[in-house]
């Protein structure tokens, strides 16, 4: 999934494309889920430029995807502009140590505190502007609560500035002397006090309302992992992950019709099949496609069948390990034919493969005379052969109708 790497430019987000599919098709033990670029609103961009060698180890899907998920952000980095009046009262604050520096003033102020050093003996306040304190002479190792909040209450020119002792969760402190002895260090810098509390003003609502519709809108190659991971927990690695809703989505940019689709589905140069992200009523928005790139391959046309192989082919050249340095003989052909057919046995089971018997489900051959010359045995060599006859989706439903005629 190469989700993030959609916000490069063309050419170098195509170029990452290609060294994915490459990096699958050597491993093969993974799986492309590639997204189309939001301005590629045919796919015809990323069919020209993803090139033809190793289509079947990836998928592609569009449209991006609107999403009911909202920024993460926090107040204080939120700037208000073009405000109608100034005169609406905002309550700012931030915690220091163990003391709440509080302000309060027009919404479109941003009032800022510092704490520094000095050569001073005793504590002395500033306010230069209506929107910066000054806190000067604070020892480098600090300064006991008390005696900063002593030589606050002695500080006539506030200027709408407070300052009040906390406890550790936050809380103003109602008896500050009982346990006043905390240090207030130095803040290293200026520090800007932070916007807390402005939900009693309807202005605060209507900019938190605003910025509430601004949802996120993403490429639909994190959503579509997530219904592959879904599917493979529920269902298993050979169903095909698709007709599959996607949560916490509101629906897909770009409406696709069914026509649409059918040029997405089938690329009549080359083959790349793209799958699509459609809504419909009464469902939602699902995922409507289950192809490979390589759209022409009859073999690997499925996202399920080639992530059925990879499965298959990982899982059993893992559990052969143990046959590593084995004796090259009969009996330890028979227990890594036995192991794999017990496996694959258990896929049948469930649906993975098709056929009444298993005999038509799958195979496993080892031996000398049947997968292995003695060249190979003198080169410690076991070669195993295993065939399978993977499910495939049905991916379209036809229903043929006719008239019958009536019978005397």
């Amino acid at each position: 999934m190469l989700g993030e790497a959609a916000k490069l430019s063309a050419n170098d987000y195509y170029a990452i494309c290609q060294q994915a599919l490459a990096q699958c098709a050597d491993l093969k033990d993974r799986f492309c889920i590639f997204d189309i670029k939001r301005d590629d609103e045919d796919a015809s961009g990323f069919r020209n430029a993803i090139g033809t060698n190793n289509l079947k180890y990836g998928a592609a899907y569009t449209p991006y995807i609107h999403t009911s998920l909202n920024h993460i952000y926090d107040d204080s980095d939120v700037s208000i502009i073009n405000l109608s009046s100034s005169s609406d009262t905002a309550f700012f604050e931030i915690i220091h140590d163990s003391i709440k520096i509080t302000y309060t003033g027009s919404i479109s102020e941003t009032p800022k505190y510092r704490i520094n050093g000095g050569s001073g003996d005793t504590i002395e306040f500033s306010i230069p502007s209506s929107k910066l304190l000054t806190i000067s002479n604070v020892p480098a190792d600090g300064i006991v609560v008390n005696d900063l909040l002593a030589a606050w209450e002695a500080f006539e020119d506030k200027d709408n500035f407070d300052i009040e002792a906390v406890n550790q969760n936050g809380l103003v402190n109602q008896t500050p002397g009982a346990s006043g002895q905390e240090l207030i260090k130095q803040s290293g810098g200026e520090g800007s006090v932070s916007l807390e509390s402005k939900e009693g003003t309807a202005l605060y609502s209507k900019i938190k309302s605003e910025l509430a519709k601004e949802t996120i809108v993403l490429p639909p190659s994190a959503a579509v992992a997530g219904v592959y991971a879904t599917t493979d927990r529920e269902r298993g690695v050979w169903k095909a992950p698709a007709n599959v809703s996607i949560n916490s989505v509101i629906g897909p940019v770009v409406k696709i019709s069914s026509a649409d689709q059918e040029r997405l589905n089938v690329d009549a140069t080359a083959g790349k099949s793209v799958n699509a992200i459609r809504s419909f009523v009464g469902k939602g928005t699902l995922v409507w496609g289950a192809r490979t790139l390589a759209g022409n391959d009859n073999e690997w046309r499925y996202v399920s069948v080639r992530r059925l192989f990879n499965m298959i082919e990982e899982s059993t050249k893992k559990a052969s390990h143990f046959a590593v340095f084995e004796s090259n003989d009969p009996t330890t052909w028979l227990k890594v034919k036995a192991m794999i057919e017990s496996f694959l046995y258990g896929i049948w089971q469930q649906g993975g493969l098709v056929g009444s018997t298993e005999e038509q489900a799958y195979f496993v051959n080892v031996g000398l005379g049947k997968t292995m010359t003695q060249q190979d045995i003198l080169e410690g060599r076991m070669v195993v052969e295993i065939g399978i006859a993977a499910a495939r989706p049905a991916e379209f439903i036809i229903l043929k109708f006719s008239h019958k005629l009536q019978e005397v």
